[in-house]
């Protein structure tokens, strides 16, 4: 268990200096308290269909608008952009609520970097 541990803990290392957030992670377990019936397999197959999620991951996007108006100033704007940073985002945000067509939205997003 120990070693398992120390991999675990050198995986999200490396993972958190490629960019990568690991603050939450999910293991079959959590789905295992609720559904003690289902077998490891189906735990992660259940974990992967909800973290995939088009609606959770909206509302991530959601929530990040919201995260980064409360800790970064407003007033901030992307390089060659003529609108604020936020209302770029917001843009971005309102194309997959709509359900705009996912290369319609990355083009929109290319054209900004």
């Amino acid at each position: 268990m120990a070693n398992e541990n120390k991999a675990i803990e050198e995986a999200k290392n490396v993972l958190t200096e490629c960019g990568y957030a690991v603050t939450c992670l999910w293991h079959i377990r959590d789905v295992k308290t609720m559904y003690p019936y289902l077998s490891d397999d189906e735990c992660q197959k259940v974990l992967e269909e909800v973290l995939s999620h088009e609606g959770l991951t909206e509302e991530h996007f959601s929530i990040m608008d919201i995260v980064v108006n409360d800790l970064f100033s407003d007033e901030k704007t992307d390089e060659g952009l003529d609108i604020p940073y936020q209302m770029y985002e917001d843009e971005i945000v309102r194309m997959k609520m709509e359900g705009k067509p996912k290369d319609e939205i990355q083009k929109k997003q290319q054209e900004n970097e």
